[in-house]
């Protein structure tokens, strides 16, 4: 089987530095509907952030996908299904909603938005932006809401509560991508935290680099698989400047814009990167 070609894109050069003190909304609760304003889906609009990503065609590789959309153009609707990164304020700290949702504005395509801290495949976790469940519940409610094209910011929790078991994480690699199904394509953000068993005691060692490898690398593995799933490397795409992440070495301080600027641009550019 022809395996994809991986590309690490760096998406730094055309980012700003982050000013200290980024927005981020309060969270909704345990809201089981995303809202129909305008701040969960766009029909029309040109393109800013999406449109380098206009015409690409080199496609996947993978056995099964092909019938999936290549590119953001391609896309009907964009579903963000995120954990902690990609979710709002919650005690202690905060991810990236509200620029999130401000650049898939820009992109001109309709998006509904799901995160929560500490979600994963089989956990719905707190604090839910949207629509509330677990990795897999979020993405059918989205399917059935005409979503094919997804971002999947989900997988530090499900390799933290294995202890980076590699049997499990793929076995949960899979359970969405079945969610998914054949014909909508998958933009799967790696995850990374700076956690070594070295580290601090004030950081967080249940999430160890470690663990996140071994999701790093059967991402990798399935991404020859299914040729409806990129693999969009965050974890090669960003440098460390103080203040970067925060005191747990597991989510992202000052960095919470360029995670949102990063994951936008990258979008549906065709291939693992």
């Amino acid at each position: 089987m022809l395996k994809k070609s991986i590309v690490a894109v760096s998406m730094l050069a055309a980012l700003a530095v982050p000013a200290p003190g980024i927005a981020a909304a309060a969270p909704t609760g345990s809201s089981d509907v995303v809202s129909s304003g305008s701040s969960d889906a766009l029909v029309t609009g040109s393109s800013e952030l999406g449109s380098s990503n206009a015409g690409s065609s080199t496609g996947s590789l993978g056995s099964t996908g092909f019938g999936a959309p290549r590119t953001l153009n391609d896309c009907r609707k964009v579903g963000l299904v995120g954990a902690s990164l990609s979710a709002g304020s919650w005690r202690g700290g905060g991810g990236s909603m509200q620029r999130l949702k401000d650049n898939l504005r820009k992109t001109g395509k309709p998006f509904l938005f799901s995160a929560a801290s500490g979600r994963s495949v089989t956990q719905p976790g707190n604090y839910t932006v949207g629509y509330r469940g677990n990795a897999i519940q979020v993405i059918r409610w989205m399917r059935g809401q005409g979503v094919n094209c997804y971002i999947v910011q989900i997988g530090t929790n499900d390799a933290a509560a294995t202890k980076g078991d590699a049997t499990q994480l793929r076995s949960r690699i899979d359970q969405v991508m079945n969610a998914v199904g054949s014909r909508s394509r998958v933009d799967w953000i790696t995850p990374r935290t700076i956690v070594q068993s070295s580290s601090p005691r004030y950081m967080n060692h249940a999430f160890l680099d470690k663990y996140m490898a071994v999701m790093r690398r059967e991402l990798i593995i399935a991404d020859v698989q299914y040729a409806n799933l990129d693999i969009n490397h965050w974890d090669r795409a960003f440098t460390f400047y103080p203040g970067f992440w925060a005191r747990d070495g597991v989510h992202l301080r000052l960095g919470r814009t360029v995670f949102a600027d990063y994951v936008v641009r990258s979008l549906y550019i065709a291939g693992t990167r």
